[in-house]
C-alpha cells in the first residue's frame, strides 16, 4: 500500500476557494500526475455546472458529487487506467501557467522524492492554459501580443528545465486552448491543442482566448498612470484579437462535446478523446 507523507496530505486539503486536489491509491506500481487548470481539473464533470469558487452550503451540496465525477471522468483517470497506474490530480480552476508550472516543478524536486520512490514508473503531464493570466510576465510593451510570446518562451524553458531534473520520469507536455507561437522543440511537446483534439480539425488560436486573461491584461494596460499611447495599443489590441477568436467561441457553445455556458468545458467523451490522443502519440 502506497504511503502519504504529511506533505502530500496538505496537498490534499481542501483550499479555502474550494479547489482540492484528487489522489487515487489503488495499490499499482506506476503513478501518473496530471497539472493543468480547470480542464484538466474536471469542472463541471457531473452535469453539475461550474463548481462554486467559495465554500457555501452550495459548495457543500455538491462537493462529493464533484469530486465522484472528477474521479470517474478525468482525462487522467483514463490515462491512469490505461497505464494500470495510481493518480494524482493537481490542477487548479482559472490557475495561470506560472502556477501550473510551479506546481509541476514541485513534483521535480527533492521534496517529493519519498512519495514518488514508491513507483516503478511515474508519468507526469503538463497541459498549459492561455498565455496572459500570469502576472509575473505583465511588462508594459507597446505591442501587447509580446508579454504573451515573452510568457510561452520562458514556461518551454521550464519545462526543459523539469525534464533535466527528473530524467528518469515520462514526460507529457500540451495545452488545451491555444496554439504556440513558437512551438517547443522537444519529444515531450505536443502542440495540438486539446481542443483541437475534440473538433478533429484546427480550431484553436494563438495567444489568449478567455475573460481570465483579458480581464489582468486590462488592469494592466488601463492604470491611470499608464501613456494614453499604450492604453491606446491595448485597445486596438483587444478588438483585434476579440474578433480574432470569435469563431472559436462560436465553435465550443455550439459543440456537443463542451458544457454549455461561458466556460465551456469538456464534457466526460472529450477528457477519454484527450487520454487516448496521449496515449497513442506520448511514445512510451
Amino acid at each position: 500500500m502506497c504511503m502519504v507523507n504529511r506533505v502530500i496530505e496538505n496537498k490534499l486539503e481542501y483550499k479555502p476557494d474550494g479547489d482540492c486536489h484528487l489522489y487515487l491509491s489503488m495499490n499499482r506500481r506506476n503513478l501518473v500526475i496530471t497539472v493543468g487548470d480547470s480542464w484538466s481539473y474536471g469542472d463541471c464533470l457531473g452535469d453539475l455546472g461550474s463548481h462554486a469558487y467559495r465554500r457555501s452550503e452550495e459548495w457543500s451540496l455538491h462537493s462529493s458529487l464533484y469530486r465522484d465525477a472528477r474521479l470517474t471522468h478525468c482525462w487522467g483517470r483514463h490515462m491512469a487506467d490505461a497505464l494500470r497506474a495510481d493518480w494524482f490530480e493537481a490542477s487548479t480552476r482559472g490557475s495561470c501557467n506560472d502556477t501550473i508550472l510551479h506546481e509541476s516543478e514541485w513534483w521535480c524536486c527533492p521534496d517529493a522524492d519519498e512519495f514518488l520512490a514508491q513507483y516503478d514508473h511515474v508519468y507526469l503531464c503538463v497541459l498549459l492554459t492561455e498565455p496572459g493570466r500570469a502576472d509575473r510576465y505583465h511588462t508594459l510593451t507597446p505591442e501587447p501580443e509580446e508579454i504573451l510570446r515573452t510568457e510561452e518562451a520562458d514556461c518551454y524553458q521550464r519545462l526543459r528545465q523539469m525534464i533535466k531534473r527528473r530524467p528518469n520520469t515520462h514526460f507529457w507536455f500540451g495545452c488545451n486552448m491555444t496554439r504556440s507561437y513558437n512551438p517547443m522543440h522537444n519529444s515531450s511537446w505536443n502542440g495540438t491543442p486539446w481542443m483541437d483534439v475534440i473538433a478533429d480539425q484546427a480550431i484553436a488560436e494563438q495567444g489568449w482566448l478567455s475573460g481570465v486573461a483579458t480581464h489582468k491584461l486590462n488592469r494592466l494596460y488601463m492604470k491611470p498612470t499608464v501613456s494614453k499611447s499604450l492604453q491606446q495599443s491595448w485597445k486596438q489590441h483587444f478588438v483585434d484579437h476579440t474578433n480574432k477568436v470569435a469563431p472559436v467561441w462560436k465553435h465550443l457553445h455550439q459543440h456537443e462535446l463542451h458544457y454549455a455556458g461561458h466556460t465551456c468545458h469538456p464534457r466526460p467523451q472529450a477528457h477519454k478523446m484527450y487520454a487516448d490522443y496521449v496515449l497513442a502519440n506520448a511514445g512510451w
